[in-house]
């Protein structure tokens, strides 16, 4: 997998203020991943220390929970029909959340407390085992 869009091109665009920090922090985000993934060569070679690996997962995790909050919105941003995207972040109402919870109260998979299979085979099962 490589990044769509570099660094220099995200710098160079005339996007908002706030998409180009989101946007940079998601590129430092993913160049962390990548040494982080193809660090062992280089710190077998001593290129790369423990500690450097510790930094480097430490960042990672610093931008990933600064970025976390952002996340909806910028999902939101590409208008991605429903058809090709697998989750329901991307709705063009900007009501995300609500979109959710919608979805998960319409399942048929929400209509019963626990599924007839559960209580019919599983229960039965356990009272056995715990005989």
């Amino acid at each position: 997998m490589s990044a769509l869009i570099t660094y220099t091109e995200i710098i160079g665009s005339k996007l908002s203020k706030g998409l180009t920090e989101n946007l940079l922090t998601l590129c430092k985000i993913y160049a962390c991943d990548v040494i982080l993934k193809n660090s062992q060569e280089a710190f077998l070679e001593n290129y790369l220390s423990s500690s450097i690996l510790l930094e480097v997962s430490e960042y990672m995790e610093e931008l990933t929970v600064s970025i976390l909050p952002q996340l909806p919105s910028l999902v939101e941003a590409t208008r991605i029909h429903e058809c090709h995207n697998f989750t329901q972040f991307a709705p063009n109402d900007g009501k995300v959340y609500e979109g959710m919870y919608s979805q998960a109260t319409n399942s048929k998979l929400n209509e019963f407390d626990t599924l007839h299979e559960f209580e019919h085979s599983l229960v039965p099962l356990r009272r056995k085992l715990i005989a």
